[in-house]
C-alpha cells in the first residue's frame, strides 16, 4: 500500500503552528484530519514526523492522554488532539 501523505502540507502546517504558538504547539485532531488531510492509514505516520520536527526544533512531545507540566501546571493531551510541543 502506498503512502499518501503530502510532506510540504506536514511542513507548512507545522511551521504554522510554532510560529503561532512559539513555546507551545498544539495539533488537534480536527485540525490535522481537515486542513492536512491526513487519513486514519496515515495517523501514526503524521505523529512520527511531527515529533521528530518538533524535537529537532527543541520540543518535548506529548500525545494524546499524556500528563505533562506547562507554567508550572500540570495539564493533559485531551483526546481532541494529537500532540501537544512544549518548548525546553
Amino acid at each position: 500500500m502506498q503512502n499518501s501523505i503530502d510532506l510540504k502540507k506536514i511542513d507548512d502546517y507545522l511551521e504554522k503552528k510554532i510560529e503561532e504558538g512559539k513555546d507551545k504547539v498544539t495539533c488537534s485532531y480536527f485540525e490535522v484530519k481537515t486542513k492536512v488531510g491526513i487519513s486514519k492509514a496515515d495517523e501514526n505516520e503524521f505523529l512520527r514526523l511531527a515529533r521528530n520536527k518538533l524535537e529537532n526544533r527543541g520540543y518535548d512531545v506529548f500525545f494524546t492522554n499524556a500528563v505533562y507540566t506547562y507554567n508550572n501546571r500540570k495539564e493533559k493531551v485531551g483526546i481532541n488532539n494529537f500532540l501537544v510541543g512544549i518548548k525546553n
